[in-house]
């Protein structure tokens, strides 16, 4: 048997360990914007996710659509907005039947005749990140960076079977994101601290860089790899995601493997989903 996710071989159906763990981030995340109460090791990591659709073609028309939405309703202050303001819906080479089932099934926005009225999680974001920022202020700007972030993820939770993906399309980049990023934790689960430094997975003279192993299981092509990267870097806009650096070293095998190293926001944030998943098992004993 298979992780429907990844691929990987497993012992039972269903998904794998690390895909659990992935499924089980993104629903946390999503969880505080729906309670309106956003911790600042989740926003700031959210903030780091921003590039995840927009970078990924097979799914990008989805995120364009859901961000022309929120950005409409925030900007005139309204709940509801005739259909055919949105251009991104005409722009976009999916078919607009599947971009309005998945836009719902996101709780972004849903059809309501020749309208469309905002979801319970635009609501919220609007509500909670961008109401009353001053346009020229730092703090719009990363409320912007945010909000894509956001939708990302919750656009995400609508890509996590099969059967979506069948219908859909797959949204690779940011389940391997958080794929990779899942490795790293459970690999450190039960050190004091989440290293900066994401080694590679080391058996004998066998090494290979995390990043490369997690690219290889959701299929990710040599340009979607580098664009991706490069994403991570920073090399096109000057800031980088995610990461802050990455170094080559020298394991025994005759060749450099690269390391990267996590930003501080992405390390609190696995520190923060490490003692959330923890508790999970006392929360259910004390609901017993």
């Amino acid at each position: 048997m298979r992780c429907p996710l990844c691929k990987r071989r497993t012992r039972s159906q269903g998904l794998c360990d690390t895909c659990k763990i992935v499924t089980a981030q993104i629903q946390l995340i999503l969880d505080e914007y729906y309670r309106g109460t956003i911790s600042p090791d989740i926003s700031d990591f959210v903030r780091e996710l921003s590039f995840a659709f927009e970078t990924d073609p097979r799914v990008r028309g989805y995120f364009n659509v859901a961000f022309e939405i929120l950005g409409i309703a925030w900007l005139d202050s309204t709940d509801t907005i005739p259909k055919g303001d949105l251009d991104e819906i005409t722009a976009t080479r999916t078919p607009e039947k599947m971009v309005w089932e998945v836009i719902e099934r996101a709780q972004i926005a849903y059809l309501d005749g020749e309208n469309v009225r905002i979801g319970e999680l635009s609501s919220k974001i609007i509500e909670t990140r961008l109401a009353g920022l001053d346009l020229l202020s730092e703090e719009y700007k990363n409320a912007v960076t945010e909000v894509k972030g956001a939708l990302s993820v919750a656009l995400g939770k609508t890509f996590l079977t099969l059967e979506t993906w069948e219908r859909y399309g797959r949204s690779r980049v940011i389940l391997s994101i958080l794929y990779w990023l899942t490795l790293h934790l459970r690999k450190n689960w039960d050190k004091d601290g989440i290293p900066e430094e994401v080694m590679p997975y080391i058996s004998g003279r066998y090494v290979r860089d995390l990043l490369d192993y997690t690219f290889s299981r959701f299929n990710l092509t040599e340009r979607q790899r580098k664009k991706v990267l490069w994403k991570l870097m920073g090399i096109e806009t000057g800031q980088s995601k995610i990461i802050r650096d990455i170094v080559e070293k020298d394991f025994g095998v005759g060749e450099s493997i690269i390391v990267p190293i996590l930003k501080n926001e992405t390390v609190r944030y696995l520190e923060r989903t490490r003692e959330r998943l923890r508790e999970r098992p006392r929360e259910r004993e004390i609901e017993e």
